[in-house]
């Protein structure tokens, strides 16, 4: 199985699984959503809250609101545990207290946008928290996924009609030799569309205004398209080696548990 990077626009990734069979594809993306771990608010204490929000609702918002994970500092089960705090009594007839107000108690472990709003306050009313910071997995907690807008397809191979290639005519010319084959009658078959440039924003265009034009032939179910965006708790390249790093994990447990049951069950018949 080998992955190429196709478009890298942080916090915004596309990449292509070749190789690959659809076990082996969902089993990357379903770590890339549920097994990174990532810190998050786990916990609120609250000692003062007269604003009009409940307890309930604020707590809420901060575990929603995506944290700055350092991955070399802290891990699952380790127990650490960061504090964000804020004590504010609000002098004004109306303030907005944002995710960049919580004082955190390591500097590294902060939210990613300072100006995400999470309550707002009357003039008088005082709100007082600790929010106590955790690392979790999204298995357990959407607030612990480290990406967001995941998407996962089938690599798809067209056929242009004659009119659509001459539209894309100049990006056809950047194709690989491998990645398109003409056929009689002027079409044109794309095998790897993504490896020629600018060649995908013509296909769209002409899938809108013209889809007569662009016919998907097949979709190969040995090359996966697998796109997302990262929440910014970590950047793109550590959110692909801990994915990598969780699958592997998981294949060596299993391995070991494998062999052990089976010395257990030959042990058995002896």
């Amino acid at each position: 199985m080998r992955a190429r990077i196709v478009d890298y626009r942080p916090p915004f990734v596309k990449l292509v699984i070749e190789d690959a069979n659809p076990s082996y594809a969902n089993a990357f993306r379903r770590a890339l959503l549920s097994e990174v771990p990532v810190m998050a608010v786990d916990e609120v204490i609250f000692y003062a809250n007269t604003t009009a929000f409940l307890d309930e609702e604020i707590a809420h918002r901060l575990a929603m609101v995506p944290i700055r994970t350092d991955l070399k500092t802290y891990s699952i089960g380790d127990g650490s545990v960061v504090t964000l705090k804020l004590d504010r009594t609000a002098e004004e007839e109306m303030e907005v207290v944002y995710a960049g107000d919580l004082e955190p108690s390591d500097p590294v472990i902060v939210p990613v946008r300072p100006k995400i709003p999470i309550v707002k306050m009357a003039k008088g009313d005082r709100l007082r928290f600790d929010a106590l910071v955790r690392m979790g997995k999204g298995k357990w907690h959407a607030k612990w996924q480290a990406v967001c807008g995941l998407g996962y397809s089938y690599y798809p191979i067209y056929r242009l009609a004659p009119e659509a290639v001459n539209e894309c005519s100049e990006h056809l010319k950047s194709c690989p030799k491998e990645a398109i084959e003409e056929e009689e009658g002027g079409f044109v078959l794309v095998r790897d569309y993504l490896s020629c440039p600018g060649l995908e924003e013509c296909i769209e265009r002409l899938k809108r205004e013209r889809p007569e034009f662009v016919k998907v032939v097949e979709w190969d179910d040995s090359r996966f398209i697998i796109k997302f965006e990262t929440t910014g708790a970590l950047t793109i390249p550590e959110i692909l080696e801990a994915a990598v790093d969780e699958l592997l994990q998981k294949f060596q447990r299993f391995e070991d548990e494998l062999k052990a049951a089976l010395e257990s069950s030959g042990s058995g018949q002896r």
